[in-house]
């Protein structure tokens, strides 16, 4: 766990300034965490959060997960930067301790159990998506849950059950994505018990009931059949407030975020070493995904030992052993595009049919965690297999230490770190920050969930000014925002006006060439230029700073 921290070194030491992470989602999350912090400083109310689709405000839904109410009591405690890095960087240790624990469980081996989970922990899954998403970033609790069904495998007791109950609720409470895989795993490991005679019999063999432990087993499953199936109960329930194509997603972005074969075989153009030999191949084979979100990348050293850690189980048999390969397979599957073409010949893959059960998740790709847990497990029963084995030729067994050591440190390299100065702010909204006026409107106005908008929110944390933009699809707002989109129409300028909008800025890098606007248009006058944002003033708006 040390070493997972030093690692981070170089965020750690400017922990207040800086982010582990990249521009896009990551500053729009931060801004959310500044939110929290200044209602806890000014004493304003949370909800509605004020700075977003303004003057109406927009809805703040903390909901039942502990994480974003963990990122409200962090914020409000150390700062929204600290709170961010805090969150995202504990869950390498974490990662590196739960992986542990599952590799030792299977191998009973100290060091092979250690490069295992730092392997997972490292994983380029996990260093990608904890580039962009806090959420996704919490993988850590996903080796836990295998171990407690492998635990279970070997016979039903209610100590067991209690500690799948609590792993099946951490996974659902940290992302719905991972309540989604965890409830998909369980039920994996369900069927190939019933299926399997001896399995069945050694998992229903009739034992001494202990009642003590009847009670919290069954409030921990319940409560884990609660959290895993709530995130989709609630999305349900607010289907109709949302946007037919946020609930059901076009089909067409099912094969734009979904895994490729070789992605899980190359490394990524972000990598720190082998990067620049892949990117070239990425980027002619680009099917307009994240890189972030293609980091599937395995490695060699653990594909290796994967395949050892494969024979070796299947030949022990021991109870469960099919249950790691099962999981590679299935989340393999899973990340893969809806359809598979062949020639005129359409095949339906299994994320066309997990569509129609759940048609708001697009992208496809994060099954490739599922994919990288089985293949570093495997790995470390594979590396204990051979360290057994060499168990009289210490020479011969540093020699594969160091090289499996080696191997995985070039192939999981985490440098050049992604690190964001949140500090550095664009000079138009540190001018911004000076001027008087509470309302802004920022061009093109997009709607909030285009990645233009991204480039918006942040940056209230420096101007501390309302914005137009950010109005929840759907809302009264956002048919405003449509009415607004030309800030060349009179009729537009006349509905910033009512809003007592003081300033517009308009980025004319970000509009098509030929249809860039300006400030000579009834109604607004040019204040001051930034490069290519320009700065216009609403005409006629009385100047209010709030208290």
């Amino acid at each position: 766990m040390t070493f997972t921290l030093l690692v981070f070194l170089p965020v750690w030491l400017q922990a207040s300034t800086v982010i582990y992470g990249e521009k896009g989602d990551p500053l729009s999350t931060l801004a959310i965490f500044w939110w929290f912090w200044y209602h806890r400083a000014t004493g304003l109310p949370l909800d509605p959060n004020p700075f977003l689709g303004a003057p109406e405000g927009v809805p703040i839904k903390l909901g039942y997960a502990p994480l974003p109410l963990l990122a409200y009591w962090l914020s409000a405690t150390v700062g929204e930067v600290m709170a961010y890095n805090l969150i995202v960087l504990v869950s390498f240790p974490l990662a590196a301790l739960t992986m542990y624990h599952l590799a030792w469980y299977l191998t009973r081996q100290h060091t092979a159990a250690v490069l295992a989970g730092l392997a997972f922990a490292f994983l380029p899954y996990h260093q990608g998506i904890a580039r962009a998403h806090f959420g996704l970033a919490q993988v850590q609790w996903l080796p836990w849950l295998v171990l407690a069904l492998l635990q279970l495998a070997e016979g039903l007791t209610f100590p067991r059950l209690s500690f799948l109950g609590v792993c099946l609720a951490l996974n659902a409470l940290v992302d719905y994505h991972y309540a989604l895989f965890g409830a998909l795993v369980a039920a994996l490991f369900l069927v190939g018990m019933l299926v399997s005679r001896p399995a069945r019999h050694r998992l229903l063999a009739r034992r001494p009931v202990r009642w003590e432990y009847l009670l919290p087993a069954l409030l921990a499953l319940g409560l884990a059949a609660v959290v895993t199936i709530a995130p989709y109960l609630a999305l349900r329930a607010g289907r109709n407030e949302l946007p037919p194509s946020l609930w059901r997603r076009p089909l067409t972005q099912l094969y734009q975020y979904s895994a490729r074969p070789w992605e899980y075989l190359l490394p990524p153009p972000t990598h720190g070493l082998f990067g620049s030999l892949t990117a070239s191949f990425f980027q002619s084979h680009d099917h307009r995904s994240f890189l972030h979100e293609q980091s599937l990348y395995l490695g060699y050293i653990v594909l290796g030992l994967a395949a050892l850690g494969w024979v070796w189980l299947g030949l022990e048999r021991r109870p469960g052993w099919w249950l790691l390969p099962g999981v590679g397979v299935m989340g393999f599957l899973f990340s893969l595009p809806p359809f598979w073409e062949l020639g005129t010949l359409r095949i339906p893959l299994p994320a066309a049919f997990l569509y129609e059960l759940v048609p708001f998740m697009r992208s496809y790709s994060r099954f490739g965690v599922l994919v990288g847990l089985a293949a570093v497990a495997l790995a470390g029963v594979g590396l204990a297999w051979l360290l057994v084995r060499l168990d009289h030729r210490p020479r011969w067994r540093i020699m594969v230490l160091v090289l499996t050591s080696g191997g995985l440190l070039l192939e999981f390299f985490p440098y050049p770190l992604p690190i964001v100065d949140v500090t550095d702010a664009p000079p138009v909204y540190r001018w911004l920050a000076q001027q008087p006026g509470d309302l802004v409107a920022e061009y093109p106005l997009v709607r909030s969930d285009e990645p233009g908008y991204y480039d918006y929110y942040p940056w209230v944390r420096i101007h501390h000014k309302r914005l137009v933009n950010g109005a929840p699809l759907g809302s009264p707002q956002e048919a405003d925002r449509i009415q607004m989109q030309d800030p060349a129409d009179p009729r537009a300028v006349a509905l910033l006006a009512g809003r007592s909008v003081r300033y517009i800025l308009l980025h004319l890098d970000r509009f098509p060439p030929g249809r860039r606007p300006s400030c000579a248009v009834d109604g607004l006058a040019l204040v001051a230029q930034f490069g290519e944002t320009v700065v216009c003033a609403v005409e006629g708006v009385q100047v209010h700073t709030p208290e």
